[in-house]
């Protein structure tokens, strides 16, 4: 009976594994905001100094959501981050639970890090992860974690992408205990990529100084970018330059230039030629004084 038994569990897994990968569809394109003038120019700065993600990759993650499923949605918003962190010196690691194609599998694992953070590493990571399956060992990923954060210094940032269904409270005592561990060194944020809110929130709520939010709100790259700078970074005390120009927002008269556009004192872009069009639209960069030129600068007929 036993080896009967082994046997149709093996004959389930492997129907599941085959439906799933037959159903898996590419990545959507996502144009992501330019940060690193942001922090180039001192206006945020750097608050954590090591990140973990922990990615839910089960069963459930498997279901419709979004225009796509939860698993896709939530692959989505990780590849969104990930474009959308600018360049920092910061330690990176990446934990999924499920990501088996045996539906009755308990699993945990560490697939990327900790090691010092590249674009590029994080997402080779993301997508060599499988497709969802097996149970929602929450509470395990979570204190896994933990250990994986042993040799991590500074201060750090856990952030959970889930459904928040079939946990429990598990997971919450195991951010607790996580919270203990680390003290303020640690703040948790989860994602929500389904309709588990209470649970996910009471996770971020473990770690004191993070927060829940709606997986939807960072489908944007304005939302992206926003969640982005608060986990990442703080604002800069005294002077701000929203627009990287090089001049302080009190003295910037043009206080929307465009990233890259060389400026004056005055923080307002140059007209090199003085025929009206800023140098950074100017196709005709060389137009004669007096001539009249159309919207691109060059000289009308």
């Amino acid at each position: 009976m036993t080896e009967k038994r082994s046997l149709l569990l093996m004959l389930t897994c492997m129907v599941f594994f085959m439906v799933g990968c037959a159903a898996r569809k590419p990545q959507v394109m996502f144009e992501p905001t330019d940060l690193n003038g942001r922090v180039q120019a001192g206006n945020l700065v750097q608050r954590v100094d090591a990140f973990l993600i922990i990615l839910d990759a089960s069963s459930s993650m498997s279901e419709p959501y979004e225009k796509t499923t939860k698993m896709k949605f939530a692959e989505q918003i990780v590849c969104g981050m990930n474009q959308t962190i600018p360049d920092l010196d910061v330690v990176g690691a990446l934990r999924t639970l499920g990501d088996t194609w045996c539906p009755v599998s308990k699993k945990t694992t560490l697939v990327y890090g900790p090691t010092s953070y590249s674009q590029a590493g994080l997402q080779a990571a993301v997508r060599d992860i499988g497709w969802p399956g097996g149970r929602t060992p929450m509470a395990e990923a979570i204190n896994a974690a933990s250990d994986d954060l042993d040799s991590v210094e500074g201060q750090i940032a856990v952030i959970v992408v889930s459904d928040g269904e079939d946990m429990a409270d598990r997971p919450v005592m195991a951010a607790e205990a996580m919270k203990s561990k680390y003290g303020d060194r640690v703040c948790i944020y989860t994602i929500l990529t389904g309709t588990g809110k209470a649970v996910m929130e009471r996770i971020a709520q473990a770690g004191e100084c993070g927060f829940s939010i709606d997986g939807s709100r960072l489908a944007s790259a304005s939302g992206m970018a926003d969640f982005v700078e608060k986990v990442f970074f703080k604002q800069a005390a005294g002077p701000v330059d929203s627009d990287g120009d090089g001049v302080y927002d009190n003295a910037d008269q043009c206080p929307d230039t465009p990233r890259g556009a060389e400026v004056d004192r005055a923080g307002c872009p140059l007209d090199t030629d003085v025929d009206g069009v800023y140098d950074y639209e100017d196709k005709c960069p060389d137009t004669p004084r007096g001539v009249s030129v159309n919207s691109q600068g060059c000289p009308l007929d």
